[in-house]
């Protein structure tokens, strides 16, 4: 490790988490002027002193992780660390949540941990470079290429500055390729050719991707296992785990759009399902089949996200509350369900969680909350059954009017 990488290091503290460190001040004292023969051992030995030091913090305080067994973050902080008050598809209460089955919300039994951790995000700046994108890139794109069936073609280089900077190799034309890289992650994301009069389906190594969605998850992940397979071993991954998730036509009731989700269970924010509805951070391959799209033929696509090294990483271990306190709040209102605005929460049809079907946890972007499932509705012509799903964070925190009241200040302006 170099200088400039042991500082940038050092000034990439997330001070948050940190406690604070009181040092006393050394009283002056007289030194002698030091002898000559002296001076150069000195020297290397403030030298070695102060590397030392420096070594040490570098090491003591990355690797620290603070526990907390009271509310040591406010609502606001909560909801801005899971990004749950920036989410742009609408302020609600809860989401509504459509399976053909209960055993497609993949409730996990409560865990008996007293504490949870938090898994703060890293920006890794200085690995945000346009050399180090096209290393990415590089080093997939003829197996890549070759796996797809799809011609090699010239990447374009895109610098994108807003809403937040991305850096992307890009092909100009369908068959679409896409790398990029930003401060947390590299990924890569194709799609074929669709058109609105013929649908399109991935190939792979000359072999077909392609889903019945009468399948239950069962059958499209065994039937998947061999694509599996073969994307870990195309990008260099482990990911033994598969989790599916399913859209539904609002009108029609028909499928929409399954998203079949490769990861590593072990890795995934407290070791539990990692929905991408709940941008979860933890390396994925993902493949949506898109059945009914704005008028397009029924088609697919592949990305894969891998999160740069250091970007993902422990941030605060925080005491896990009851779940009857959870319930409390459940109750009250307090509830995080994508962007919490009363005005808003007001439009929804209301739904009494008294007698709820199922509670668990669920991380949303690395913060830990209780979600509570409630029945609200059963297609009668083909069987759906529709949950509510509403968010209370799994731990102590402070300011919830507070913040409840800012979010109605903020809709009002």
């Amino acid at each position: 490790m170099n200088s400039t990488a042991l500082f940038d290091a050092l000034t990439e503290i997330n001070e948050r988490f940190l406690d604070l460190a009181f040092v006393a001040p050394a009283s002056p004292v007289k030194t002698k002027r030091p002898r000559r023969r002296f001076a150069v051992l000195a020297e290397c030995a403030c030298l070695l002193l102060v590397a030392g030091a420096v070594l040490f913090l570098y090491y003591a305080v990355s690797t620290y992780v603070p526990t907390f067994g009271d509310a040591a973050f406010s609502a606001a902080e909560v909801a801005d660390m899971a990004g749950l008050n920036r989410m742009t598809d609408g302020t609600k209460a809860y989401r509504t949540i459509d399976v053909s089955d209960d055993a497609y919300l993949y409730i996990e039994p409560l865990p008996s941990d007293e504490y949870l951790p938090i898994y703060g995000l890293y920006p890794q700046n200085r690995l945000m470079t346009e050399e180090n994108l096209r290393a990415f890139a590089d080093r997939y794109y003829g197996k890549i290429c070759a796996a797809f069936g799809v011609p090699e073609a010239e990447l374009q280089f895109r610098d994108e500055k807003d809403p937040g900077r991305l850096l992307a190799l890009m092909t100009k034309e369908q068959p679409f390729l896409f790398f990029s890289l930003n401060r947390l992650t590299e990924s890569f994301h194709f799609s074929p050719e669709i058109s609105k009069d013929a649908a399109s389906a991935i190939t792979l190594d000359g072999q077909t991707v392609s889903i019945d969605p009468a399948m239950t998850d069962e059958e499209i992940a065994a039937s998947l296992e061999w694509a599996r397979e073969k994307l870990c071993a195309l990008f260099d991954v482990d990911l033994p785990d598969v989790g599916i998730e399913r859209t539904f036509h609002v009108y029609s009731g028909e499928t929409d759009c399954i998203y079949v989700t490769f990861y590593k269970k072990a890795d995934a924010p407290g070791h539990v399902w990692s929905s991408i509805f709940y941008d979860s951070p933890c390396d994925r391959i993902v493949v949506t089949f898109y059945f009914k799209d704005n008028g397009w033929r029924p088609h697919s696509d592949v990305r894969f996200t891998r999160y740069l090294p250091d970007a993902v990483r422990t941030a605060a271990n925080v005491k896990r509350i009851s779940l009857e306190r959870a319930e409390e709040l459940l109750y009250g209102g307090y509830v995080f369900g994508i962007h919490a605005c009363p005005l808003c929460m007001a439009r929804q049809p209301e739904v009494d969680f008294h007698g709820y079907a199922y509670a668990t946890i669920r991380y949303f972007r690395g913060v830990p909350f209780y979600a509570f499932y409630k029945l609200v509705g059963i297609n009668e012509e083909n069987g759906i059954r529709v949950y509510a799903e509403a968010l209370v964070p799994a731990f102590e925190v402070y300011g919830l009017e507070e913040y409840f009241e800012s979010q109605r200040d903020l809709h009002r302006e």
